[in-house]
C-alpha cells in the first residue's frame, strides 16, 4: 500500500478516520446508555384456571405515578414507601388505581373486567415482599376473581396516553405460554384462548 504513489496511504487514513469516528460515536452512545436512568417497565401477569377463576398482577414502577416523564427519574428508594404514614400509603394506593385506571382495560371478548385491586410494596430486584433490606420499590397490584360468563379471548388494551410499553405474560394452570407478548401504546394484545363456559 505504501508503494501505490501514497494512494495506499491515504486510503488507509480515510479508512482509519471513518472508523474512529464511529467508534467514538458507539463509546458515545455506550456510555450514555450506561449512565442514564432505567427505562420503567409495566408487566402484566395473568394467570386462569380451568374453572375459569382469575389472577392479573401488575407490577408498576412508582415512576409511572410520580411524574408524566418517568424517564428523567431514578429508580425510586424502598425507603419512598416504607417511611410513609398510612395516610401517604392511602394516597400513593389511590394514584395507582388512577394510573390503572386510564393505562390499562381488561377484556373477556367485548365485556369490559370490572375488577378490584389491592396494592403491596414489593422489592424491585426480587419481586419478594419489601424488606429493610430492600434498595428500590415497585407496586404490586392484585385482582381475584372470576371471569365474566361471556365466550371470547382474553386481551389487555394498553392506553394510546400511556409513556412505556407493555409486557404481558399469559398462562393456564401453571402454563405460561411460549413468549411474552409486548405491546406498545395504543396497542392490544393479541388474545389469549379461556377454557369454555361452565354448563349451567
Amino acid at each position: 500500500m505504501l508503494t501505490m504513489n501514497g494512494k495506499g496511504i491515504q486510503l488507509i487514513y480515510r479508512v482509519t478516520s471513518r472508523s474512529l469516528f464511529f467508534a467514538a460515536l458507539f463509546l458515545g452512545f455506550f456510555a450514555s446508555e450506561l449512565f442514564a436512568h432505567q427505562t420503567p417497565t409495566l408487566v402484566v401477569e395473568a394467570e386462569f384456571t380451568n374453572t375459569r377463576e382469575s389472577t392479573i398482577r401488575v407490577n408498576i414502577d412508582p415512576r409511572l405515578i410520580l411524574s408524566d416523564q418517568p424517564t428523567t427519574l431514578p429508580p425510586v428508594a424502598a425507603a419512598w414507601y416504607l417511611d410513609q404514614d398510612a395516610n401517604a400509603k392511602r394516597k400513593t394506593i389511590e394514584q395507582a388505581q388512577t394510573y390503572l385506571a386510564k393505562t390499562l382495560v381488561f377484556k373477556v371478548g367485548d365485556t369490559v373486567m370490572k375488577l378490584e385491586w389491592k396494592f403491596v410494596g414489593i422489592d424491585s430486584a426480587t419481586n419478594l415482599p419489601l424488606s429493610t433490606n430492600s434498595a428500590e420499590v415497585h407496586l404490586l397490584a392484585e385482582s381475584k376473581g372470576p371471569l365474566p360468563a361471556v365466550k371470547g379471548d382474553f386481551v389487555v388494551e394498553l392506553s394510546k396516553n400511556s409513556t412505556i410499553s407493555m409486557i404481558l405474560l399469559n398462562s393456564r394452570e401453571g402454563v405460561k405460554e411460549r413468549r411474552p407478548d409486548v405491546r406498545f401504546p395504543g396497542e392490544v394484545s393479541r388474545g389469549y384462548p379461556l377454557p369454555e363456559l361452565l354448563a349451567k
